[in-house]
């Protein structure tokens, strides 16, 4: 069976375990000591650091969202203030005739000779009645548009662009421009395309 010699292997071969086991218990000891920390004021500390970078992350974040609001509304001011700018110019281009224009409205056919006196009466009606644009014999009407003295040989053609029903309306009720005039028939048009000047 077991000689002396085997007892004594046996016992240093227990010994070397006991002590590696030892060894392994203190170095565990050693390793958890080292990564966790000492004691609660650590673990406080740390945690303290987090609270504020997460208030300073915070308040970089509201800072950011106003930023953002300001240049949102920044961006839709400029977009309303270059629509109204847009709107402007369209309409001061139609004021000096720089434009092609197009739209409802009324055409009026002189088959008689009219003078002068007569269409600047029948031209300042129009106005008064409301017009976009208006035109006489293919000559856009504006502001500072003439008409030479004498007559006008027929036909002589006035188109007129606005609201086809009021126009219409207002041209030939009784006692109306057109009656004063003694001559012109007037038509509904839908669609007058009037050219630039």
């Amino acid at each position: 069976m077991f000689q002396r010699k085997d007892y004594i292997l046996l016992g240093f071969i227990c010994l070397t375990l006991g002590f590696f086991i030892i060894q392994q218990f203190y170095l565990h000891k050693k390793i958890t000591k080292t990564i966790q920390p000492e004691n609660e004021n650590n673990l406080a500390l740390e945690v303290s650091e987090l609270i504020k970078t997460n208030t300073l992350l915070q308040a970089e974040i509201e800072e950011l969202n106003s930023q953002h609001e300001k240049l949102s509304r920044s961006a839709a001011d400029a977009k309303s203030a270059n629509e109204t700018i847009e709107e402007n110019l369209k309409k001061y281009k139609i004021i000096l005739g720089l434009g092609e224009i197009s739209g409802e409205g009324v055409e009026i056919v002189f088959e008689n000779k009219v003078n002068s006196t007569q269409l600047i009466d029948l031209i300042n009606a129009i106005k008064n009645i409301g017009v976009e644009a208006m035109q006489v014999n293919n000559e856009r009407i504006i502001h500072s548009t003439s008409i030479g003295g004498g007559l006008f040989n027929p036909p002589t053609i006035v188109k007129a662009i606005g609201n086809k029903n009021i126009l219409y309306e207002s041209l030939v009720r009784p006692g109306g421009i057109l009656e004063q005039i003694g001559a012109g028939n007037v038509s509904k048009k839908d669609n007058i395309v009037i050219k630039a000047k």
